[in-house]
């Protein structure tokens, strides 16, 4: 093609041939993005919600199968309100109870465990996310968790909690963990999200670690995370004050990894999943298992441990505690 005074000359076809069309970008799709992570796999469409491609439903079936444990009522309920889909090599774990802002129980953690235990050994990367625009999880539900301690002491069996083996869990996954977080990260919800390698945040999400408010102690496991994340200051002052931190300061304190509008969050996040997972997967695997040898930190002895319970167990047993849970009822914060 000739390029004169008067600008580019416009190349005819031959005779006899078709014009080769330009194929179009899906509608709302932008063509340059300012992230990286946007540019990057901007030729192909990723939607993890969408059936996988035939020869690629195999992880589908293995990480999103309900044991038998599960099964009955709560199981089904359950396996309702933790949904799980694979695309390619990225999960995406749903926390699926929106009229309650995603508010956990023992069987929707029990549901997460199995899940997260349960990976295939080609998934890549897992998205963590909540339902609904308002709450990525609000916290533990706490009627539910009033029913618990009406129940007997499981509750206070820390070790043994749904909770906790459900973070464990996540903890234990090999690969890249990352929590979407399109609204209020709230107590169980905010340990959820801290236990994950990475946080992606919309604009309005919040953090909060509420415990002082309700009267319980969180475990020493979940406040050396924040402790580590966010150091003593900001650490002290989310636990002390019980109020949130919005994204923006989150994602200064290290709270957060990146913050986009709320509109384009899941379109980023899957973006940002196809990143992570295009990468060599022996490589992520062997550099999360060295980054975790790295951050382990000294373990408790059993003295410190036992100590550590009993104070957990002596506010679960207070009366300020019960009172507390008692205002607060359904609502969440």
């Amino acid at each position: 093609m000739h390029r004169g005074n008067h600008g580019p000359s416009v190349a005819r076809p031959r005779v006899g041939t078709r014009r080769r069309r330009r194929r179009r970008l899906p509608a709302g799709r932008p063509l340059r993005g300012a992230d990286p992570v946007e540019r990057r796999a901007r030729h192909r469409d990723h939607d993890l919600g969408a059936p996988a491609r035939p020869g690629r439903g195999h992880l589908l079936r293995a990480v999103c199968v309900v044991s038998a444990s599960a099964v009955g009522e709560e199981g089904d309920a359950a396996q309702a309100r933790v949904r799980c889909v694979e695309a390619e090599g990225v999960v995406r774990i749903t926390l699926d109870a929106p009229e309650r802002g995603n508010s956990l129980d023992a069987p929707m953690l029990a549901r997460l465990e199995e899940l997260l235990r349960g990976l295939d050994e080609g998934v890549r990367v897992v998205l963590l996310e909540g339902a609904g625009p308002r709450a990525f999880c609000t916290g533990y539900h706490v009627p539910s968790l009033l029913a618990e301690l009406e129940a007997g002491p499981s509750v206070t069996d820390f070790e043994a909690h749904p909770l906790e083996r459900a973070l464990r869990a996540l903890d234990a996954v090999p690969v890249p963990t990352v929590a979407v977080v399109g609204g209020n990260a709230y107590g169980a919800g905010c340990e959820l999200a801290i236990a994950c390698d990475l946080r992606l945040a919309a604009e309005e999400a919040r953090f909060c670690m509420p415990p002082a408010r309700l009267g319980v102690l969180y475990s020493a496991t979940g406040i050396r995370r924040l402790l580590e994340l966010v150091g003593p200051a900001l650490c002290r002052e989310m636990l002390y004050t019980a109020e949130p931190v919005d994204a923006q300061r989150a994602l200064a304190a290290g709270l957060a990894n990146r913050v986009v509008p709320r509109e384009r969050l899941d379109e980023f996040a899957a973006r940002f999943a196809r990143t992570v997972a295009d990468n060599a997967p022996l490589s992520l695997r062997h550099t999360k298992t060295i980054l975790r040898r790295f951050l382990a930190p000294p373990a408790l002895d059993a003295a410190a441990l036992a100590e550590v319970a009993r104070l957990r167990a002596e506010c679960f047993a207070s009366e300020e505690f019960r009172k507390r849970a008692a205002r607060l009822g359904g609502r969440r914060p």
